[in-house]
């Protein structure tokens, strides 16, 4: 049965792709270099971390993965006081609803926490969440379930009887990974990612309440 609620963040709570796409092409202008859009959707719900050594050796650059990361939030935050943060359309409602359950949630995110905490404020609700992990705090980042396996522990709830809203291929694994029952959300902004190892896939939060999360362990 359904006794806690984990959600990833990036894609599912907050809109911030466009966004962090935008600042990753204004870091790599600086080398003079680019990667399309294919390229950045592979690592969605991995840590910058992973994007950057992966990206640095990929397009050969001089430079380290510290500063990367240093630089891509800084220029990300320019992008913010820009355009603000855009919450996914139903997330906050499923949000409050679930703690109006007095069902226990959780963010289980790659983003570092600073980041977690500042959208988790300013969308109204980080007094919903019993627990708030960051993948920096994990060895190994999604799709290994380290982080949602850090989340359900935080709450006190068995893994199996959690489910995880996950919209990004890596982050449907770790959740199924984990033993959790995985929601799917399929944004048709962003194309449709393959999930086959989620329990159920939506394509809009707006249709998912605590009825569609209790039924998934049927």
């Amino acid at each position: 049965m359904l006794e806690a609620v984990i959600f990833d963040m990036d894609g599912v709570i907050v809109d911030s792709e466009p966004g962090y796409y935008k600042a990753l092409l204004r870091l790599l202008d600086e080398f003079d270099a680019y990667v399309d859009e294919e390229y950045n959707a592979r690592y969605f719900g991995t840590t910058m971390e992973k994007l950057f050594t992966d990206t640095i050796e990929y397009l050969n650059l001089d430079t380290t993965v510290d500063y990367c990361v240093r630089r891509f939030f800084e220029i990300y935050e320019e992008v913010v006081e820009e355009e603000g943060f855009t919450p996914i359309k139903g997330a906050l409602e499923l949000i409050h609803s679930l703690h109006k359950e007095g069902i226990p949630t959780a963010v289980a995110s790659s983003s570092p926490m600073d980041h977690i905490v500042r959208i988790t404020e300013n969308l109204g609700v980080i007094d919903c969440f019993g627990a708030l992990v960051t993948g920096e705090d994990c060895e190994h980042s999604k799709p290994d379930p380290e982080v949602f396996l850090k989340a359900a522990g935080q709450l006190g709830i068995n893994p199996e009887h959690c489910a995880v809203v996950e919209d990004s291929v890596n982050g449907v694994l770790a959740g199924s990974r984990a033993g959790m029952k995985v929601l799917g959300f399929s944004n048709p902004e962003y194309g449709s990612p393959a999930h086959e190892k989620a329990h159920k896939v939506v394509h809009s939060l707006e249709d998912v309440n605590v009825t569609t999360l209790k039924g998934l362990f049927n």
